[in-house]
């Protein structure tokens, strides 16, 4: 195919962060307010000065003719805000919180007349309930909040707390608003952290190196796209003027754990431990210029697996995580961040889980895994005098996930090949593939914003050059007994694929949104996003997906007193970045061998019906859609007092088209495009509606009580699962197998596997005098239905539905409580050394029940293989079990 070569210059140069600024890549928040006489007159040249511990010096402005004045890229933390006017008393506004990605707005502040002198009057400034610039859905928890929860070491266990972003059993990850784990956004600091590769996970930090965490679940503004699921955003910590750091430890083990239910195929961890150990420092290297902080959390995992019929095998796992970053103040209106971030890992790897009930070959279940790099990025952001800030931002992700023998890569696919044997439930051979991966994200991007007079306009370009390094040999042998006359006869499936790619896909960005204030009670937001995804292999095969736009418009109206409730109303179109792991299919060289035998073809290789071929690239649709769904919100919140919020909110999200590859039937080649429209028009068009009512009651003003409390009604139905295609279990997104072939989609249309009707949560702690803290976090859910499956005439790994998807009944409905015990050991009052005791027990009550069930029903085209194993339970709740941890603070 003829290569296509595109040059695009684009012009990048503007940004900031405005009234209605930023969540998914925002590394700040923003402050404003109004300055009145005591009769109610603007006063305009009223100073006005911000100081606080996390803030390199002060930040001045002055009140316009109107009286208003902002304060945008402020870090997240707690400020003191002094207002001065010759004539008037001076006001200290004491206490107030800026939170990641949100507006703080203090309202009218009055001074009085001065007609003597008097001290400043002082009052104080409450953490924000409502934000009246955004209808994004946002739920921000800063440190002091989630370090009193009950939660797993990784930032990304946070996610789960909030409403709309459910657990999966799968494997997916979380999945937020009816999609998969595969399509959320990860960011820190600025950094687009999100595995490049198929997109499920990021880059691992623990929560201890994580100052600010905010969860966005839609209604987002323009400047954010290229996910289909929720965005999570989270700041690390940073230096300050005075020294600080801590030493921490963590462990748990079987010691601290309830006898478990183990599932079938599911490798008995007979021992397993958990332990981590981390120190941190930071500090001035010139006090209000240059801070830093560096720390370092390694952490080990060791478990012993066994199967029947081998000797228990070790699993070991060794992690290195690491943060480093510079905050420097060169100058007055100029700030600079340089942040590195690591967690390279090695696996000496016990599975995968198989279904047979005995292993006689341990080569089949040893492998190992490296994964994990290192992200660097630098941003500038300059303000322009009082009323434009430039942003700007250069920043390089490595990811690698290598998975190979536990002897090592092999080109011998006799030696490779593992062999599953449905007659005898036995697995022999070897470990089944050799991968290897490197992927990689180089970003830059600019950005503009501008204040005229109510309006807040923000200009912004990105550009992002994604790379896929890949090599991969598989080799899979299934054995079955088929039936055959009056008898059974036994057949064996062998299915072999081979893929190389050097892939990119470069994605360039503009985007326009202004936030006007059209009064003091009505705000509008409207933003444009344009995009474009170039991708090219080193095969001269290329692809390319544009233009996609995405309009975004939002309406903001507070019908009461400012900041006391807001009616939200939103709608957006959002679009898909293609992982790179696609690529590998798309433009880069494979083969695929399929071969059904009446005896082992590792013997004898004749006499067998074998099917397909090896390809460069597969045949684009030319008029490809790229993937893309439309997003309707409507909300109302509301605050009760000075510490509670109330909310309800309703979303609608449906999927205008998805991409994906399809072929007529096995012995045609495959074509990428549109399911149900151009190349694709012969397969049904993908459907996946998510329809949801979130129903919030959260406490987050002073005093030891916080808590957040959700109800969740929602409906996720169609034919489509997302990029983690769930009747498979299998990562391939825009290149997977859910549209292969036309026989996939009859009966396929239903409630999607992670269609949860009632999700009801409570996450939140309490500080009790004596120094314990205790926090929980409870979940109640509703089953998730079960589908029954057949296999298509290509054989397996490809499904048919027997009946409508999602008829075959659901799991049953689950509830799980997690609880941390937080102990602030006594000290002398002239002590920095603060010692904490920490306690997690999860999943409380010792539930245990079904999460997962073998749903394949048949294992030949004709239904005359019968899985032994249908509807067995593949995974139960994890078991009550403990961890404990120690953290010295200084």
């Amino acid at each position: 195919m003829k290569r296509v070569l595109r040059v695009r210059v684009l012009l990048v140069g503007f940004a900031l962060l405005c009234p209605s600024h930023g969540h998914s890549q925002a590394v700040t928040g923003a402050l404003s307010g109004r300055v009145l006489s005591a009769d109610g007159e603007p006063l305009g040249g009223v100073v006005v000065n911000v100081d606080g511990a996390g803030l390199q010096g002060q930040r001045a402005r002055t009140s316009d003719a109107d009286g208003r004045f902002v304060f945008p890229a402020l870090p997240a933390g707690e400020y003191s805000v002094r207002l001065r006017q010759v004539g008037f008393t001076p006001l200290r506004v004491a206490n107030v919180t800026v939170v990641l990605g949100g507006t703080t707005p203090l309202g009218e502040l009055r001074l009085a007349p001065q007609s003597v002198e008097l001290p400043e009057v002082v009052v104080s400034g409450a953490r924000p309930l409502i934000d009246p610039t955004t209808t994004a859905n946002a739920t921000v928890l800063d440190s002091s909040v989630f370090l009193a929860l009950p939660t797993d070491r990784n930032f990304r266990a946070l996610l789960p707390l909030v409403p709309e972003a459910d657990p999966s059993p799968y494997g997916d990850g979380t999945n937020v608003a009816g999609a998969t784990g595969l399509e959320n956004g990860y960011f820190a600091d600025g950094i687009n952290i999100t595995d490049p590769n198929v997109g499920d996970g990021s880059l691992n930090l623990p929560y201890n190196f994580v100052r600010e965490v905010q969860v966005t679940t839609g209604g987002y503004e323009a400047e954010y796209g290229r996910t289909q699921g929720g965005l999570v955003n989270v700041v690390t910590n940073s230096g300050g003027n005075e020294f600080h750091g801590q030493v921490l430890g963590f462990f748990t083990g079987d010691g601290l754990r309830a006898a478990p239910r183990w599932g079938e195929g599911q490798s008995r961890v007979a021992k397993f431990s958990q332990y981590d150990v981390g120190l941190s420092i930071g500090g001035p290297i010139r006090r209000d210029r240059l801070w830093f902080y560096a720390a370092y959390n390694p952490t080990f995992e060791s478990s012993d697996a066994s199967f029947s019929g081998i000797p228990t095998q070790q699993d070991l796992r060794i992690t290195h995580l690491f943060a480093g970053k510079l905050t420097g103040r060169p100058g007055p209106a100029t700030d600079v961040t340089l942040t590195l971030l690591g967690d390279p890992s090695v696996r000496d790897e016990v599975g995968p889980a198989v279904p047979e009930a005995s292993v006689s070959d341990p080569r089949a279940v040893l492998g190992r895994l490296r994964e994990g790099g290192t992200a660097v990025a630098l941003q500038v952001r300059h303000q322009i005098g009082h009323s434009i800030l430039l942003t700007a931002s250069l920043a390089r992700l490595d990811r690698a996930e290598d998975q190979t023998p536990r002897a090592g890569a092999t080109t011998d696919l006799a030696a490779l090949t593992q062999i599953e044997d449905n007659v005898n439930n036995v697995t022999s051979g070897g470990w089944g593939l050799s991968q290897t991966t490197h992927a990689s994200r180089s970003a830059g991007q600019a950005s503009l914003t501008f204040l005229a007079g109510n309006h807040a306009v923000k200009l912004g370009a990105e550009y992002e050059d994604n790379l896929i390094r890949f090599d991969e040999l598989g080799s899979q042998l299934t054995i079955d007994a088929v039936r055959a006359g009056t008898g059974l006869d036994t057949t064996y499936s062998l299915f072999q694929d081979g893929f190389h790619a050097d892939a990119h896909n470069r994605v360039s960005t503009v985007y326009v949104q202004d936030s006007w204030a059209v009064s003091e009670r009505l705000r509008l937001n409207v933003g444009l996003r344009w995009e474009e995804q170039l991708m090219f292999g080193d095969t001269g095969v290329a692809r390319s997906i544009a233009p996609e736009l995405a309009p975004r418009v939002g309406v903001v109206f507070q019908p009461g007193a400012p900041g006391a409730d807001k009616v939200t109303l939103s709608y957006g179109r959002f679009f898909e970045e293609i992982p790179v792991k696609t690529l590998v299919a798309w433009v880069g060289v494979f083969s695929q061998f399929a071969g059904v035998y009446p005896h082992n073809p590792l013997v004898d290789t004749t006499g067998g019906v074998v099917q397909g071929g090896s390809q460069v690239g597969e045949a684009p649709d030319r008029n490809i859609k790229g993937q893309q769904y439309d997003e309707w919100s409507a909300g109302y919140e509301r605050r009760l007092g000075g510490a509670y919020r109330i909310g309800v909110r309703g979303t609608y999200r449906t999927l205008l088209w998805a991409v994906e590859d399809g072929a007529p039937d096995l012995n045609s080649p495959f074509t990428m495009g549109n399911p149900g429209r151009g190349a694709l028009a012969y397969l049904p068009r993908a459907k996946r509606d998510y329809r949801a009512l979130e129903v919030t009651l959260e406490r987050a003003g002073p005093g030891p009580l916080t808590f957040l409390a959700s109800y969740v009604l929602s409906r996720s139905w169609g034919n489509y699962t997302g990029l983690y295609a769930t009747d498979a279990l299998t990562t391939l997104g825009n290149a997977g197998p859910q549209f292969d072939f036309p026989e996939q989609t009859v009966n396929a249309s239903g409630p999607l596997p992670n269609d949860h009707k009632h999700v009801g949560k409570f996450v939140g702690s309490y500080r009790f005098p004596i120094g314990l803290t205790v926090g929980t976090s409870a979940l109640v859910a509703s089953g998730e239905p079960l589908s029954e499956y057949g296999a298509a005439s290509a054989g397996l790994p490809w499904w048919t539905f027997v009946v409508p998807r999602g008829t075959a009944g659901r799991t049953p409905s689950t509830w799980n409580v997690d609880l941390r015990f937080a102990y602030d050991a006594p000290v002398s009052r002239d002590s920095r050394l603060r010692p904490r005791i920490l306690l997690d027990v999860f999943n409380v009550g010792n539930q245990r029940k079904p999460l997962t069930y073998n749903q394949q029903h048949y294992t030949t085209p004709d239904r005359s293989g019968v899985n032994p194993n249908y509807l067995a339970v593949t995974q139960y709740q994890a078991p009550l079990h403990a961890r404990m941890g120690v953290v010295f603070d200084f």
